[in-house]
């Protein structure tokens, strides 16, 4: 297996847009949206619409969603890279250079750190997505607007209230059409099972993004005028960690071993 995770996209949207896609149509026609005869072919439906769906979205975003960047050609040639964080050999395909730490690092400790916030992709990460594609669509004055404090409240509201929407809806499509029961009392209850989870996610959601703007803005004033643009203290102290944790294993190895030194005739 090659190892990927840290050179994609978070969101690609050939394989996402044709999963959604193909569950949109496929619960459509579930429900006899289509006919009769399209509701009795509903999983066939969706594995129609996603071999369709999938090379027509390739094609329209130009597969520029796939790499978000490329592996070092140097290690190509090498049998084993050591990974700086556990310090076991893998093969180059199992591993990545990471920013953060400023040496290679395997999969698996790549994938068990969030603290570096995908710094080796930051035009990768699900947010740069999705602004960049709203800055794309919607005129400036507009995006000006959801991309602040609101903006992104409104929408993290949005999408959640609008999952809990959904899987109600379906509950009660579900219940209603199997079960003899008042159709009215049903809905009723799931009005107020929406009303009061609706609430809680408000809540969530402003708390969530609060958090995430007290941590900008704390990143923001730590940050050392003459850092660049680029920088970030919490990947600085990761290369300081790491840099002192070899120079220490090197000291400790060569007050242990005897070191053998080669003179040139």
């Amino acid at each position: 297996m090659e190892f990927k995770r840290a050179h994609l996209y978070d969101i690609n949207p050939v394989g996402v847009g044709a999963m959604t896609i193909a569950t949109i149509v496929s619960i459509s026609a579930f429900y006899g949206l289509f006919g009769p005869t399209a509701k009795a072919l509903a999983p066939f439906v969706a594995l129609l619409v996603a071999f369709i769906a999938a090379p027509l979205i390739a094609f329209a975003t130009d597969g520029k969603y796939y790499i978000a960047r490329k592996p070092k050609r140097s290690w190509q040639n090498l049998e084993a890279i050591q990974c700086c964080i556990c310090e076991h050999t893998f093969e180059p395909e199992d591993m990545a250079s990471c920013p953060a730490y400023a040496g290679p690092i395997c999969s698996l400790c790549c994938s068990l750190d969030a603290r570096c916030h995908d710094l080796c992709k930051p035009h990768a990460r699900i947010q740069a997505q999705v602004s960049d594609t709203l800055g794309k669509l919607l005129p400036k004055p507009i995006y000006a607007r959801i991309n602040s404090q609101l903006g992104h409240y409104i929408g993290v509201f949005a999408v959640s209230a609008g999952l809990v929407g959904l899987t109600l809806g379906m509950i009660y499509l579900q219940t209603a059409a199997t079960v003899d029961a008042d159709n009215l009392q049903l809905s009723d209850v799931l009005w107020k099972v929406f009303f009061a989870l609706t609430i809680i996610i408000g809540v969530v959601a402003w708390l969530f993004v609060l958090a995430q703007q007290s941590r900008r803005a704390a990143e923001r004033n730590q940050a050392p005028d003459h850092a660049p643009d680029t920088g970030n203290r919490r990947a600085q102290a990761h290369r300081r960690r790491a840099t002192a944790r070899q120079r220490g294993r090197r000291i400790g190895q060569s007050r242990q071993e005897p070191v053998c030194r080669r003179t040139k005739p």
